[in-house]
């Protein structure tokens, strides 16, 4: 199940300029249980989450990702976000909101399956036709998208598919020697802090960074459908317990 998510970058009230395919309250928890978020907090994160900081760094030519995680329910929701600019001067309508040369936004995918390179991949294109239309009060697109992307067999698709998108090499070349010691630092429960100019580059690293740990990028995942890999990475104790409350 997945809600795709346009958010505009104000940081004031980033509340306010969310509009959700479903209606978010859909995931309303009937009692939040303690140390989760309920779906109202989380809600209020999605704006800043879904458009980092480092989004002006962003040319108006070129769609940027960032993947994030949230506790909600006593499990997680996972976050996929495709950003982009455009010049006020561009677009057919402007409201009273649009104050600044160029224009931010998001669209963001907000799924309970962490599949992030395959929704990556579909949610990429639907950004970059969502902002050529210079119109954003034409969200039929965004609806239209949400329809399709819940009726993805995820089931039915290979695990190469369904992990889509990580590429080591970065990992690789920028840690070097050092990687093995991260592992390890992973392993003893030690706190690991990865950062970059780039928001896409840092969360496809830690991405990279789990995949190497056996079952990490599932991240414990389980469903009716694809609860064969999880009993089977259960049979040897995977994916290892790296992460708890602290």
């Amino acid at each position: 199940e997945s809600d795709a998510v346009a958010a505009e970058a104000r940081r004031a009230s980033p509340c306010e300029e969310v509009e959700a395919f479903p209606a978010l309250d859909v995931w309303a928890a009937s009692a939040a249980e303690s140390g989760i978020l309920p779906v109202e907090k989380v809600h209020s994160l999605i704006a800043f989450l879904a458009l980092p900081d480092s989004a002006h760094r962003t040319r108006s030519d070129e769609t940027s990702s960032v993947f994030f995680v949230l506790p909600l329910e006593g499990g997680l929701l996972y976050g996929i976000s495709c950003h982009r600019s455009i010049k006020s001067a561009d677009l057919l309508h402007r409201d009273a909101s649009v104050s600044r040369s160029a224009v931010q936004k998001s669209v963001c995918v907000l799924s309970r399956c962490p599949f992030f390179g395959l929704i990556q991949q579909r949610v990429s294109p639907v950004t970059q036709a969502f902002f050529e239309q210079k119109d954003f009060r034409n969200t039929s697109l965004l609806s239209a998208f949400h329809a399709q992307l819940d009726a993805v067999p995820f089931e039915k698709l290979s695990e190469s598919e369904l992990l889509l998108g990580l590429d080591h090499s970065p990992l690789f070349r920028g840690l070097k020697y050092q990687l093995l010691s991260v592992l390890k630092a992973v392993l003893l429960g030690a706190k690991v802090m990865v950062y970059s100019l780039s928001a896409e580059a840092c969360s496809r690293v830690v991405l990279c960074l789990l995949s190497l740990l056996p079952g990490g990028a599932w991240f414990a995942f389980n469903s009716d459908g694809l609860g064969c890999r999880h009993f089977h990475f259960r049979k040897y104790g995977l994916p290892l317990q790296c992460f708890g409350p602290r």
